[in-house]
């Protein structure tokens, strides 16, 4: 399945855009935290979602 994650500066400029493969939520979840550390975005707000749907989403 495709993920996608996004992540926001305060003034709502998009810093990370990626698409995730992964087949399950979790492993979506895990590969999402992992990119946001890498370039040092899990302070700002982000999320993730699948079709719509919102998987995991913090500010």
């Amino acid at each position: 399945m495709t993920y996608f994650l996004t992540a926001f500066n305060k003034d709502s400029s998009v810093v990370l855009n990626e698409r995730i493969e992964a087949d399950t939520e979790e492993h979506a979840i895990s590969e999402a935290k992992t990119k946001l550390q890498e370039v040092n975005a899990e302070g700002l707000t982000h999320r993730l979602t699948l079709n719509g749907k919102m998987i995991l989403f913090a500010r």
